[in-house]
């Protein structure tokens, strides 16, 4: 099949596609309780005649796809989880596709519904991977433990995710995507204090910080900036080292625990901060407090192979054209993914797909509380990732 019979296909879909992300966003369901959303998915990819395997690390899904032909073994994984999100003036929590992983799933529904059209000619064998538990960070780890890896022999791993670029472009850039990220916790003796100890490990933590420019930095608005964003050589996103926010305080039982996130766009920096907080709070008068320091979430991030991205680059320049194809510079600040997991494993690309319409008014930018979607991603996602794999199956 050609890029144009995929386009084809995929308008034809479309609005079958359409329903299942809107029941999707409808019954968001938070990460672990996939259950309904497992489902749905195992209920369509068995219609399109797939071998499907259920109740992988938790609610976890995989439909394989075999051609008629020899040939390797690509995957292709889609997040299914909705995220918890503080909403109103009293901080209620909300529970919504605020991610875009209902996008994700349904154009990863799509690509089984393209691809499984052209069985005869397809050489080779396409994994449909659902991953449960995306924004708890737990869900790529069950899936590996339960047994991923023994079942499937698989030579190369894809992954796309709502991004906030121009409707239907596709970004991407060697080594790691995202910025690694920990969470903090030091845990005091005794209670006294603690809000003036909070502001001086702030302080402490403000000394730590690197950032280039930060009033543009902390703005998220501009990761999309011509001049500053992810997409400039010269981007301020590619060198960093900050905490997201002040400690937060909590007392117990005679004990006080600060808790803080760090983020750094080299993992070096990680060890290199931790260990000079510790540093600084030797010298503090309240050091003989200091009961522990703990550092824990440890998030895999992405790692993307060097070969598979260039090769998917120019695939995709020469069959869609430039004007599809975005290469960033830095890391996503304040975000990190667990789909780094597989690729410890397998080599593999993440992709971001734009779904920003400026014209409409719609920034898909994750997690960010104006979020909305273009829905024209979905026929595009489907087509160019399609197209892909279709590709990658004929490609040593």
């Amino acid at each position: 099949m050609h890029s144009d019979t995929f386009d084809s296909h995929a308008m034809a879909i479309y609005p079958e596609l359409l329903e299942v992300r809107h029941d999707l966003f409808d019954n968001p369901e938070s990460s672990g309780k996939e259950e309904r959303t497992a489902r749905v998915v195992a209920n369509y990819l068995k219609k399109l005649g797939l071998e499907v395997k259920t109740n992988i690390g938790g609610h976890g899904v995989v439909g394989v796809l075999k051609g008629a032909k020899p040939g390797k073994t690509v995957m292709w994984r889609a997040d299914m989880d909705a995220a918890t999100f503080r909403m109103g003036a009293h901080g209620h929590q909300g529970l919504s596709h605020i991610c875009g992983h209902d996008f994700n799933t349904t154009i990863a529904l799509g690509i089984a519904n393209t691809l499984s059209q052209d069985v005869d000619n397809l050489a080779g064998t396409v994994v449909f991977l659902f991953q449960p538990a995306e924004e708890s960070q737990q869900g790529a780890k069950a899936m590996i433990a339960d047994g991923l890896f023994e079942m499937l022999a698989v030579d190369e791993v894809y992954a796309s995710h709502i991004g906030p670029s121009a409707t239907g472009v596709i970004s991407t850039k060697t080594g790691n995507l995202f910025s690694h990220s920990r969470y903090l916790e030091i845990e005091l003796n005794g209670t006294d204090a603690a809000e003036s100890i909070a502001s001086d490990v702030h302080k402490i933590m403000n000394g730590l910080t690197r950032v280039s420019s930060p009033k543009l930095f902390f703005d998220l608005n501009n990761a999309m900036s011509l001049t500053h964003g992810l997409a400039n050589p010269n981007t301020i996103y590619q060198d960093y080292v900050f905490f997201a926010g002040p400690p937060q305080v909590s007392t117990n039982n005679s004990r006080t625990v600060l808790f803080a996130e760090l983020y750094t766009a080299n993992k070096g920096d990680i060890d290199a901060t931790v260990s000079g907080l510790k540093k600084q709070l030797d010298r503090r008068e309240y050091r003989d407090r200091v009961h522990a320091v703990r550092v824990s979430h440890v998030r895999q991030g992405v790692d993307n192979d060097a070969r598979l991205v260039d090769q998917a680059k120019q695939l995709l320049l020469a069959r869609f054209g430039d004007q599809v194809l975005e290469t960033y510079y830095g890391q996503v600040p304040f975000a990190s993914e667990d789909f780094g997991h597989f690729q410890t494993r397998v080599p593999g690309v993440y992709f971001f797909i734009g779904a920003s319409n400026a014209g409409k008014g719609i920034v898909s930018f994750p997690h960010m509380p104006n979020f909305n979607v273009d829905e024209k991603v979905i026929r595009l996602g489907v087509t160019r990732f399609s197209t892909l794999l279709y590709s990658r199956l004929k490609t040593d």
